[in-house]
């Protein structure tokens, strides 16, 4: 450049040489893309970026400048473009069409409210991708800045020169993994190839560090195969087959399924193709199964990525079917699960005290379980039979349900065929049964699952008699069990059973007393009162749990035929109690529910 002076003075950029334009030529296209940059590379081209190392920094990545480079613009308007992009085109595959990598990302922020497109969205970072052999460019992902992570964001203000530029630089502890779908902002479909780039904008203003790319891979397969399967609660005695169910899915392509089968310390193999997602065993045994016989599963499932994923279900050890044996028939059952017992079979339940209880109850496996397909079964058998009395056959219990309505159900049923078949006692039901259940129930996680979880305050008691199902007559001996039906779609927290009475004392009786003496409120959180005429002078009130044992206990003068007194019975632990008047007439009972 001259100037006009009389003496022309010249100026030459640079002072010695030229600069040279590279010409680089675009590699073949690829399927599949790794760099951990530990090693030196020239897959990438551009302006602004380097592969090396950094202060703060274990390995080599992609660095671009530090700082990045901004334009000293006369006009607002003036911007920089920082690109560097991988010379191979990538194949877009039709299974997993995956973009991952580390990155510290130290950018102007935007104005705070402000997305990628909005005026005040300042300098940003985006990957981007061209179908034409880079004639045109289009976002894998919107452009994003120091907010996109508040680590990155405070790491940006925690240094900030005169000049508004952030001089706060990144290190190894600020790294963010980033995993992108390149097919699903809809700008590139499967099939097509693509040429990458990784690129800064930079209007004139501010300026910081920069950008950080380590670990980058390109639809490399690590995701190993996903394995659903619900165990089988139990087999009885002289039982001759078994049905194993799995659902087993990839986000690439399977290879091959197996069953390890271990039955009385024999390893069997059984390998499946691994072309569909469903998959059903059926296992004979002969002779049939006794009490002792041990049998044992898991399931083995490989992919097809260049190097394969396997997954093992469980992860350790083999899922246990267990066999039920049962003890002799009983009249009566009543438990409130507060001691250990072994009264139950069944692997997908279990007596435990769940968050937010204060003591232990019968709880199904939570959250429960996605069925591997259609719909499977999950039940607690009491390994007691029950013979059924004449009259009444009534049974009591406080509960739970947090399955999902309309689809996964509840249910309370008996087999008087030693567990061949099974009558519901009444409709099954679902979360939906109670308001409170619904309304917990009804909140949900991305995935359309809820989050809801139990409670006390939602326990509800639920009574009925068995002798109302016409298919059920007084002296059948049953077998009994819970039962919870789930589909391979939305699940929840699940169910639980807590004081449960089958045919126990205080399940024939009303809750009111007899003659004109109440009690109320009930249910109750704490404090009740007993109220009514009776005759004679004395009256004592005893309150009992469920096993007999006194937990409360009042001697009182009746004046004027009358009586009227409350009790605090709000120490005690949720559950059913036995209320008895005592009084010259005889004795009043009634049970009463604490919530």
């Amino acid at each position: 450049a001259q100037d006009i002076a009389t003496v022309s003075n010249t100026g030459i950029f640079p002072d010695s040489g030229y600069f040279k334009i590279a010409i680089e030529e675009i590699g073949l296209p690829v399927t599949s893309y790794e760099n951990n940059f530990n090693s030196a590379t020239n897959d990438f081209v551009g302006f602004g970026f380097t592969i090396g190392p950094e202060t703060g920094f274990d390995s080599d990545a992609i660095q671009s400048d530090h700082p990045y480079r901004s334009v000293d613009g006369v006009h607002n308007n003036d911007t920089l473009e920082l690109t560097y992009m991988l010379k191979n085109p990538i194949v877009l595959s039709d299974k997993d069409a995956s973009l991952s990598f580390d990155e510290v990302v130290l950018i102007e922020p935007g104005a705070s409210g402000t997305v990628y497109g909005d005026d005040q969205f300042w300098d940003f970072a985006i990957v981007e991708g061209s179908t034409d052999l880079g004639a045109s460019w289009q976002p894998i992902v919107d452009g994003y800045d120091s907010r996109e992570n508040q680590s990155w964001l405070d790491q940006w203000d925690s240094d900030i020169d005169s000049d508004g530029n952030s001089v706060a630089a990144g290190d190894k502890s600020l790294f963010i993994n980033k995993e992108l779908d390149m097919t699903a902002n809809g700008n590139f479909n499967a099939g097509d190839t693509v040429l990458i780039r990784f690129k800064i904008f930079a209007d004139p203003l501010a300026h910081g560090w920069g950008w950080t790319i380590d670990n980058l891979k390109i639809q490399i397969d690590e995701k190993p195969p996903v394995i659903t399967q619900i165990t089988p609660d139990y087999m009885f005695v002289g039982d001759s087959e078994i049905i194993l169910n799995a659902k087993v899915t990839d986000n690439t392509v399977l290879d091959s399924v197996t069953y390890e089968v271990d039955f009385n310390g024999t390893t069997q193999l059984l390998s499946l193709p691994g072309s569909v997602g469903q998959y059903s065993v059926s296992l004979s045994f002969s002779p049939p199964i006794t009490a002792t016989d041990v049998f044992k599963y898991r399931i083995i499932a490989v992919d097809q990525a260049p190097n394969p994923n396997t997954t093992i279900a469980p992860a350790t050890g083999y899922f246990e079917v267990p066999v039920a044996v049962l003890g002799n028939p009983q009249s009566t059952y009543v438990n409130d699960f507060n001691s250990p017992t072994d009264d139950f079979i069944g692997v997908n339940f279990s007596i435990l005290q769940p968050d937010r209880f204060t003591d232990p109850a019968l709880v199904a496996n939570s959250p429960y379980p996605d069925g591997p397909f259609g719909t499977t079964e999950m039940s607690y058998l009491l390994k007691y039979p029950i013979v059924l009395n004449q009259a009444m056959a009534m049974v009591s219990y406080d509960e739970g349900v947090l399955v999902e309505p309309g689809v996964d159900k509840v249910a309370f049923e008996v087999s008087k065929d030693g567990g061949a078949t099974w009558i519901p006692v009444f409709d099954p039901y679902d979360a939906s049964d109670q308001s409170i259940w619904a309304n917990i129930f009804n909140n949900f996680d991305e995935n359309g699952n809820s989050t809801g979880f139990a409670e006390p305050v939602m326990m509800r008691n639920r009574q009925f008699n068995i002798l109302d199902n016409p298919q059920l007559n007084g002296g059948d001996e049953v077998l009994v069990r819970f039962r919870m039906s789930v589909n391979d779609a939305v699940h929840g927290w699940g169910w639980i059973i807590d004081n449960l009475e089958i045919q126990g004392p205080t399940t024939g009786i009303v809750d009111a007393l007899q003659g004109n003496i109440e009690v109320y409120p009930n249910p109750t959180t704490g404090l009740i009162t007993i109220a009514g005429d009776i005759q004679g002078s004395k009256s004592a009130i005893i309150v009992t749990d469920l096993l007999g044992k006194i937990v409360n206990q009042l001697n009182l003068e009746v004046r004027n035929n009358t009586i009227k007194q409350t009790l605090d019975l709000s120490g005690l632990k949720a559950g059913i109690y036995l209320i008895s008047v005592n009084t010259d007439q005889g004795v009043y009972t009634s049970r009463v529910v604490i919530e």
